[in-house]
């Protein structure tokens, strides 16, 4: 008998087990708002996420949630279900959300960027502000994949990029959204809305840069008289040969600096934008091959600061 007794002991603890193993390992956007704040405060696992402010506001409106083993999972992608769950949620922590309707279809399928995008802006966009846009392509085109985005999209991705909701750069509008990028965009949609929607949720003066430095370091690039910037298609983004400098400049400066280390150049001024090199390419390896999320980043900063346009630009090499 005491035998039966100690089987049936071990089945109970087996089961009970494989049932706490399942527990834990469930996404806590199931849970309830109070149920995840109660038992689960601290988020351990976002340190070194470049949207840790982002998550966190987030989590503290109770509009995403964690895990229940105490992280956030920043880097996971974010299905149908669990995206219906985060909007209902909005819905109730920002009392000036304007439609946040979201149609779950395929609970297990994953979100793209654009569509969490629209779904975002639909719910905080002043009436009649995305159809106010009167020309998208212009409003896109300093992002590096503005033409991948749909033609039906355009219009949001503009206004979530003038609002700040989108920051300058590829958009990757395909791409399906992981929780720390949903979670920037919600805290700029809650801090757009909480603002009254009047002011842009980017406010502060943008950085003037002095340069255009970008780092071979690591890569054989080689000096030259005709060094190039190029993008990953081989377009060349620099020199403009548009807007030549004089020969005098040429020959007194060249038409980049090499320096191994920032500090040994002047040309690099007080505030650089520093790139990472991916290739060296050309006959004599003197073009510097850049990535499409950095070329995106070089044409926009280049509006302001005009660094191309000045032919402040600077190699470190070894």
């Amino acid at each position: 008998m005491s035998k039966i007794w100690c089987i049936v002991w071990i089945i109970a603890a087996l089961v009970f087990c494989r049932g706490w193993a399942i527990a834990a390992d469930t996404d806590d956007e199931n849970t309830s708002p109070s149920m995840q704040a109660a038992g689960n405060p601290a988020v351990k696992d976002i340190d070194g996420d470049p949207n840790k402010a982002d998550i966190m506001q987030v989590i503290a409106a109770k509009v995403m949630l964690g895990y229940s083993d105490g992280t956030f999972k920043p880097n996971a992608k974010v299905n149908e279900d669990a995206f219906g769950k985060v909007v209902e949620r909005l819905l109730l922590a920002c009392s000036e959300v304007s439609e946040a309707s979201f149609s779950v279809r395929n609970p297990n399928a994953r979100i793209s960027r654009i569509r969490a995008l629209t779904v975002i802006v639909r719910s905080v966009a002043s009436p009649g502000g995305v159809e106010g846009i009167s020309d998208a392509a212009d409003a896109l085109s300093s992002c590096g994949d503005a033409a991948s985005v749909p033609g039906w999209a355009q219009k949001y991705a503009a206004y979530a990029l003038g609002i700040g909701l989108m920051k300058p750069g590829k958009i990757r509008p395909n791409d399906p959204i992981t929780r720390s990028e949903l979670a920037a965009m919600l805290a700029r949609a809650l801090s757009w809305s909480a603002g009254g929607k009047s002011q842009p949720l980017v406010t502060e003066k943008p950085t003037i840069y002095t340069s255009l430095v970008i780092d071979c370091r690591g890569l054989d690039i080689r000096r030259s008289m005709c060094p190039e910037i190029r993008a990953k298609d081989g377009k060349v983004i620099y020199p403009d040969y548009k807007n030549p400098p004089s020969i005098d400049f040429v020959e007194d400066c060249g038409l980049v600096a090499y320096a191994r280390e920032l500090s040994g150049t002047k040309r690099a001024g007080s505030t650089p934008l520093v790139v990472k090199a991916i290739d060296i390419v050309g006959t004599g390896n003197q073009a510097a091959v850049i990535s499409d999320d950095d070329l995106g980043l070089i044409l926009e900063q280049e509006k302001s600061s005009h660094f191309l346009a000045k032919w402040n630009v600077v190699f470190l090499k070894d």
